[in-house]
């Protein structure tokens, strides 16, 4: 390939000559200085390319740890579940049992002002 570039090159400088009058030189210094010029970019591209590929290999590392975690939390939420619908029922007895307690506790409440109410009145009709 570098060999192609060289002689095409070396032609095209006679093509230039012949047209515009100019000399452009192609050396054999010049043709190593591409070979070495090439040799960079392709060792450029090949570190580009590592580093990808290095990339994606953690992504994909994480990608499978990620769903690991995801299978046991799974695994973890559906043997918790049968406890949660448990504290859910507790909770729900709980609450019509403070429910009931509080319609008692009204009930009582009434009673109490009415006592109140009634001692009020015995202690005025005492004073007099």
């Amino acid at each position: 390939m570098c060999q192609f570039f060289h002689v095409s090159t070396e032609k095209l400088s006679k093509e230039f000559l012949i047209r515009l009058d100019r000399q452009v030189y192609v050396t054999p210094t010049s043709y190593l200085e591409m070979i070495n010029t090439f040799k960079d970019l392709l060792a450029k591209k090949r570190e580009e390319i590592l580093n990808a590929k290095t990339r994606y290999e953690r992504g994909l590392g994480q990608l499978d740890e990620t769903q690991k975690q995801v299978v046991v939390m799974q695994e973890t939420l559906k043997s918790l579940q049968p406890a949660l619908i448990s504290a859910t029922q507790d909770v729900e007895k709980m609450l019509l049992e403070v429910d009931k307690e509080r319609e008692e506790v009204a009930e009582f409440e009434k009673v109490v002002k009415q006592d109140e109410a009634a001692a009020e009145v015995s202690v005025a009709n005492s004073n007099f």
